[in-house]
C-alpha cells in the first residue's frame, strides 16, 4: 500500500512593503521656490511628522485643490514657507494671549483677519489721510469683495485659505 506524503509550501514573503494601492508613480523635480511653497501648505495643513513636511500628501492635495479651483479662473498668490511660519507663530500668540482669554468668541475673528491680512494689523493704516472719497470707496468695495473670498475659501478649506496671500491675490 501507498502512502501519500503531503509536502507543504510555504509562502515567500516579497521585499519592500506592502502596496497601499494602485497608482502610477510620477517623479517631479522642484525649484528650491516652489519646493518652499509645497513645504508651506504641509505646514500650514499639519501634514508634518517628525518636524518634516510631508511633501507627497502635501502635492496630492494641492494638485486636487488646483483642479477644483480651476474653473474658477482666479489666480491666487501662495505665501513662502518663512512667511507661513511667522503667521503660524502668531497665530499662537493670539490664541494664547492675555487679551483674548476673556473674549474667546473674538479669538477665530482675530485669527481670521491675521491670515487674511497678513499682519496684526487690521487694515487702512496705508491709506492716504486726504484720499479722495473715490478712492476710499474703492478701496472699501475691494476689501469687501476679499472679506467674502477669504470667508468662502476659510470655510471650504482653511489650510488652502491660510496659504493665500490675500493682499497680493
Amino acid at each position: 500500500m501507498r502512502q501519500s506524503i503531503t509536502v507543504l509550501t510555504e509562502k515567500r514573503k516579497k521585499r519592500g512593503p506592502a502596496p497601499t494601492g494602485k497608482g502610477t508613480l510620477v517623479g517631479v523635480r522642484l525649484q528650491p521656490d516652489l519646493l518652499d511653497a509645497v513645504d508651506a501648505y504641509a505646514i500650514s495643513d499639519d501634514l508634518e511628522k517628525d518636524g518634516e513636511p510631508q511633501r507627497p500628501e502635501a502635492i496630492r492635495r494641492l494638485i486636487i485643490q488646483a483642479l477644483a479651483l480651476r474653473k474658477s479662473g482666479r489666480k491666487f498668490v501662495i505665501r513662502d514657507a518663512d512667511t507661513m511660519r511667522r503667521l503660524h507663530r502668531d497665530e499662537e500668540a493670539i490664541r494664547e494671549g492675555e487679551f483674548w482669554r476673556s473674549k474667546p468668541e473674538d479669538i477665530e475673528a482675530a485669527v481670521k483677519r491675521l491670515w487674511r491680512t497678513g499682519a496684526f494689523d487690521t487694515g487702512g493704516a496705508d491709506w492716504p489721510a486726504d484720499a479722495p472719497d473715490a478712492e476710499i470707496k474703492a478701496r472699501l468695495a475691494e476689501e469687501l469683495d476679499q472679506c467674502i473670498r477669504f470667508d468662502l475659501m476659510w470655510s471650504a478649506d482653511p489650510g488652502l485659505a491660510r496659504q493665500i496671500d490675500w493682499r497680493r491675490s
